[in-house]
């Protein structure tokens, strides 16, 4: 599953690969796997046989680089209101925010 997962990043015409840039900019992503075809990607046909139908991507950034993100995927119609897409931006935020500041302690990266 992680290469899976790892090979649909790595390609920018991938599923997840195609949504790099935005995360990049720390733009949370609601996905919907129903909209595209199960066969166009692994990791699409893995949420597939997992009948996972919708999820969000939030990004973790560190010194404003992506660092990684946080995937979230539900069975049936994921619906946020914008209630709920401000908590996980600020979460999103805050935990970047955490990641570059512990990076900025680590004596080990100030001697590169």
């Amino acid at each position: 599953e992680l290469i899976t997962f790892t090979s649909s990043i790595e390609n920018p015409n991938g599923f997840l690969g195609s949504f790099i840039n935005e995360l990049i900019h720390g733009k949370i992503i609601k996905l919907s796997t129903d909209t595209v075809d199960k066969n166009s990607d692994p990791f699409l046909t893995l949420l597939h046989d997992m009948d996972l139908k919708e999820g969000i991507l939030m990004p973790l950034l560190c010194n404003k680089h992506l660092f990684g993100f946080i995937t979230a995927y539900k069975k049936n119609t994921l619906i946020l209101d914008n209630d709920e897409t401000s908590l996980l931006n600020q979460l999103s935020k805050n935990l970047s925010f955490t990641l570059t500041n512990l990076e900025k302690k680590n004596p080990r990266n100030n001697e590169q």
